[in-house]
């Protein structure tokens, strides 16, 4: 069993590292393609039938490596796309941004101040 410290670890390292998740997938496919090729050949058949049946066996690879995405993927990975595209829109329209950030600023603090004088006054009234 996988340690929970070790899967978090391997899960940011896979946020970070896509080329390497795809690397990997491509390298397990190769060797149980080479496996079942392996099997034919001591079966006897020919290189290339062997090669050829395989193939046929293990399927479609472009199916099987959005597949193996699907599982090897983790639940971050959307909201990481997702915090990506929204930093892209907002630095190419600073002002809009501007715009959300003091508004945001501004509901934050009146929130806080509403708060502290309800709390005052009505949650924690002078004796």
């Amino acid at each position: 069993m996988v340690q929970p410290a070790a899967r978090v670890w391997r899960r940011l390292k896979d946020l970070v590292a896509w080329d390497s998740r795809d690397r990997d997938i491509h390298d397990e496919m190769g060797f149980h393609l080479e496996s079942l090729t392996h099997e034919y050949t001591h079966a006897g058949m020919p290189e290339a039938d062997a090669r050829l049946a395989a193939r046929r066996q293990f399927g479609s690879l472009a199916k099987l490596k959005e597949q193996g995405h699907d599982v090897r993927g983790s639940r971050v990975e959307p909201v990481v796309r997702e915090l990506r595209h929204a930093t892209r829109r907002l630095v190419r329209t600073p002002g809009f941004t501007l715009a959300a950030v003091a508004t945001l600023a501004m509901a934050i603090g009146a929130n806080a101040a509403i708060f502290t004088i309800v709390y005052r006054v009505v949650l924690n009234p002078l004796p």
